[in-house]
């Protein structure tokens, strides 16, 4: 989570107009929903692994970033029509992958380029 949450506060920040809100609201926001969610999401499914068998493998993470980022678009762009803001959950998503998958590639051709150098 101590990379999750900058990233996910950098995608916010990015998609929710960067002039009106800082990076540090993102961040402070970010932080206190992951808290929450996994909160929440430890104490049902502990409780439903209790009730019954549970095996749900990525399903946890999807639920978190799904609410993480539903509330974050409720909180930062404020709209009658849910459905676009649904779209703007979805977009952060997409967005926050992207983050991870640009970072991941550089990393990865940084990562040739730094073992042939340190000979």
């Amino acid at each position: 989570m101590t990379i999750v949450i900058p990233l996910l506060s950098l995608a916010g920040w990015l998609l929710y107009h960067p002039r009106k809100h800082h990076y540090a609201d993102h961040l402070v926001t970010n932080s206190y929903l992951v808290s929450v969610w996994y909160i929440l999401l430890t104490l049902f499914g502990d409780l439903y692994a209790y009730i019954a068998e549970r095996d749900w493998g990525e399903v946890d993470f999807i639920v978190f970033m799904l609410l993480t980022t539903l509330y974050s678009a409720f909180v930062f762009r404020p709209e009658k029509h849910k459905i676009k803001q649904l779209g703007m959950a979805v977009l952060h998503i997409a967005l926050f992958m992207l983050i991870i998958a640009a970072l991941v590639g550089i990393i990865y051709l940084l990562g040739g380029r730094v073992r042939d150098t340190s000979v």
